[in-house]
Protein backbone atom coordinates (compact mmCIF):
# COMPACT_ATOMS: atom_id res chain seq x y z
CA UNK A 1 0.00 0.00 0.00
CA UNK A 2 1.54 3.59 -0.35
CA UNK A 3 0.87 6.62 1.33
CA UNK A 4 -2.10 8.82 -0.84
CA UNK A 5 0.07 12.31 -0.21
CA UNK A 6 3.49 11.30 -1.09
CA UNK A 7 3.28 7.87 -2.46
CA UNK A 8 5.96 6.60 -0.63
CA UNK A 9 5.44 2.24 0.61
CA UNK A 10 3.57 1.97 3.91
CA UNK A 11 4.79 0.07 7.10
CA UNK A 12 2.92 -2.37 8.72
CA UNK A 13 2.03 0.38 11.46
CA UNK A 14 0.86 3.16 8.61
CA UNK A 15 -1.29 0.68 7.11
CA UNK A 16 -3.10 0.27 10.15
CA UNK A 17 -3.66 4.24 10.82
CA UNK A 18 -7.16 4.94 11.12
CA UNK A 19 -8.92 8.58 11.24
CA UNK A 20 -9.37 9.32 15.23
CA UNK A 21 -12.70 10.93 14.21
CA UNK A 22 -14.05 9.34 11.53
CA UNK A 23 -12.51 5.64 12.22
CA UNK A 24 -11.53 5.42 8.41
CA UNK A 25 -8.38 4.08 7.55
CA UNK A 26 -5.59 7.19 6.12
CA UNK A 27 -3.72 5.46 3.72
CA UNK A 28 -0.90 8.12 4.96
CA UNK A 29 2.35 7.71 6.16
CA UNK A 30 3.63 9.20 9.50
CA UNK A 31 5.58 12.23 7.71
CA UNK A 32 2.73 13.79 5.82
CA UNK A 33 0.32 12.80 8.79
CA UNK A 34 2.48 15.39 10.89
CA UNK A 35 2.74 18.02 8.01
CA UNK A 36 -1.48 17.93 7.83
CA UNK A 37 -1.71 17.86 11.87
CA UNK A 38 -4.64 14.83 11.71
CA UNK A 39 -5.37 13.20 15.20
CA UNK A 40 -4.95 9.33 14.16
CA UNK A 41 -4.87 6.20 16.01
CA UNK A 42 -2.88 2.77 14.87
CA UNK A 43 -2.41 -0.53 16.45
CA UNK A 44 0.08 -0.57 19.79
CA UNK A 45 1.61 -3.51 18.66
CA UNK A 46 2.79 -2.14 15.41
CA UNK A 47 4.24 1.16 16.48
CA UNK A 48 7.52 0.18 17.73
CA UNK A 49 8.35 -0.05 14.21
CA UNK A 50 7.71 3.67 13.57
CA UNK A 51 8.80 4.44 17.30
CA UNK A 52 11.24 2.35 18.17
CA UNK A 53 12.90 1.50 21.57
CA UNK A 54 16.44 2.13 21.41
CA UNK A 55 17.50 0.60 24.44
CA UNK A 56 15.46 -1.59 26.86
CA UNK A 57 16.48 -1.98 30.56
CA UNK A 58 17.62 -5.87 29.70
CA UNK A 59 19.89 -4.50 27.53
CA UNK A 60 21.59 -1.53 29.89
CA UNK A 61 25.27 -2.39 30.77
CA UNK A 62 25.10 -3.41 34.54
CA UNK A 63 28.86 -2.64 35.05
CA UNK A 64 29.23 0.65 35.08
Amino acid sequence: MRCRCCDKNLSDYESTIKSSITNEYLDTCISCLKVIDIHYVGRPDLEEEVNPIYQKEEDYDKDF
